[in-house]
């Protein structure tokens, strides 16, 4: 299996070993592919990417195909890849180990009339797109590192909103698809989900999965920690192990732990153990704390801004002076930060923006109380 560490995503999606465990789910090629993710949690962003390329060649297979569109489909590829030697005045191995079943499937899609990106990849691409099975469409990911010493707000366009902390790093679509919503996250963050029922939000990180539909939690696992922590402030959360070992069986591990607010798991990684515990206190962004942090009466600006960024650790920059007399009445605890902040600059006639990390407000000041 250690070849498997230098693979693409395009070798994967060609291989025949991995297709049989993605079409056919046998037990023992799951166990042994999860056992390998557990080894190698780095990979799990390319196994995802092409486990939804070969169920999306799957799906939008027909009936029937000819042996014309077959051999039309191996002669569009051999021609792409002999561009791709002479272009590059190489003589290299061919990216696409032709296999007759995959060849059949993906001239299927010919016959269907749909083109894929995904059909040639050349060798040492870095891939960032992933197909979904119900509407072709592209997912582009994009990613962020956070590489200050403060905490940076991320806000993503389903109304999720992310504090990424320091030395952390987040990869995440531009646009989530239908069915399911899915980030990667190594390091610690604190996550403001928007509810959506139809649409679970799962927190890849490691070989330990979060899986919510709306709810504000913590996840820390540092890639180098042996421990990893989901943290509940509000809501309802599902915690998954997907370890891999070669001392421990399947039905020994622990699979998944449900929490409530105000509770957390720690995953032992070497013991491959989730432990559930209560907090001795509520969480700082608790429902019982933000109804007291964040129920304003005629607050000066300055406090609101300082409670946000006690309660969040971020930046946040403002001109002080133009603002010290505004005021805000306005109840916020069960708004995510990027709300509190479009509500906080609206009552006072003022717009916010990400500038280096930083969340900068900007506007006129205050002449009257608010």
């Amino acid at each position: 299996m250690e070849k498997y560490y230098t693979f693409e995503v395009e070798d994967y999606v060609v291989d025949d070993f991995f297709n049989r465990w993605v079409l056919n789910n046998f037990d023992e090629d799951s166990k042994i592919w999860e056992e390998w993710l557990g080894n190698h949690p780095d990979q799990i962003f390319k196994i995802e990417q092409a486990k939804n390329i070969v169920n999306s060649i799957r799906f939008n297979q027909v009936s029937e195909i000819s042996q014309a569109e077959v051999n039309s489909f191996i002669e569009i590829v051999k021609q792409k890849h002999l561009s791709y030697q002479q272009v590059s005045g190489n003589v290299v191995s061919a990216p696409w180990r032709f296999n007759k079943k995959l060849i059949g499937i993906a001239a299927s899609l010919i016959a269907f009339g749909t083109i894929f990106g995904f059909l040639v990849f050349y060798k040492n691409q870095s891939i960032n797109k992933t197909l979904s099975t119900k509407n072709s469409e592209l997912v582009i990911y994009q990613e962020k590192t956070n590489t200050g010493s403060s905490p940076i707000l991320i806000y993503m366009v389903d109304g999720t909103s992310v504090i990424l902390k320091p030395k952390s790093t987040l990869r995440y679509p531009k646009t989530f698809l239908a069915g399911k919503r899915e980030v990667y996250l190594s390091g610690e963050a604190f996550f403001e989900v928007h509810k959506d029922p139809n649409q679970p939000f799962l927190v890849h990180s490691g070989e330990m999965i979060t899986k919510v539909v709306g709810t504000s939690f913590t996840v820390k696992a540092y890639k180098g920690d042996n421990d990893f922590k989901v943290i509940v402030s509000t809501g309802k959360v599902l915690v998954y192990a997907r370890p891999g070992s070669k001392d421990k069986n399947e039905e020994d591990i622990v699979r998944s732990v449900a929490l409530i607010p105000n509770q957390q798991v720690i995953y032992h990684r070497d013991k491959l153990e989730l432990i559930k515990k209560d907090l001795p206190k509520p969480s700082n962004l608790s429902q019982e704390e933000t109804r007291k942090m964040f129920n304003f009466r005629g607050t000066p600006l300055t406090e609101v801004i300082n409670t946000l960024k006690e309660a969040y650790q971020v930046d946040i920059v403002y001109n002080e002076k133009a603002f010290s007399s505004c005021q805000l009445t306005a109840t916020l605890y069960d708004d995510p930060l990027y709300d509190k902040l479009t509500t906080i600059c609206k009552a006072i006639d003022a717009n916010f923006t990400i500038v280096n990390d930083q969340i900068v407000i900007t506007g006129r000041g205050c002449s009257r109380l608010y």
